[in-house]
């Protein structure tokens, strides 16, 4: 039940999703110009340079908001499980775009060997094994319970 009663609820719930994402997103974006340059942080430049770019930042935190809308309000009403699979989804969405967005804007480019590309990818995927083994298992016994 997309229309009716859920859209009723969502247009204030999306507006206020927004706008805090439109802030994280922003300063996220101030604080990444600030530390990019040499020397000591410098905000007030920051700030200017991240204004220059609102357009990206705005548009990648409308797709987000919406989502966190669409996760809180329209899933919520179709059961637990599905709430708890559409905002974890949500919740790894916006943890890259929240890292993702503010690299690609201050032009962050790597270039490693392939050795040490291969070395740190299976390093970090042995430690996010190790860290999100115990909220696999809370969530697969969740799942058993519903």
């Amino acid at each position: 039940m997309l229309l009716g009663p859920a859209l009723t609820g969502l247009d204030p719930c999306c507006a206020g999703h927004c706008r805090d994402h439109a802030a994280a997103f922003l300063l996220n974006t101030v604080f990444a110009f600030a530390f990019a340059g040499r020397g000591p942080p410098l905000i007030r430049p920051a700030l200017t340079e991240a204004r220059s770019h609102l357009a990206v930042v705005l548009g990648s935190d409308g797709i987000v908001g919406v989502l966190l809308s669409l996760a809180a309000v329209v899933v919520s009403r179709w059961g637990a499980a599905w709430f708890t699979i559409s905002l974890s989804i949500f919740v790894a969405v916006m943890t890259v775009c929240h890292v993702t967005v503010p690299a690609r804007l201050i032009g962050t480019k790597t270039s490693y060997s392939r050795r040490d590309e291969l070395t740190a990818t299976v390093v970090g995927g042995a430690i996010g094994a190790v860290v999100c083994t115990p909220f696999v298992l809370g969530w697969a016994a969740l799942l058993r319970l519903v």
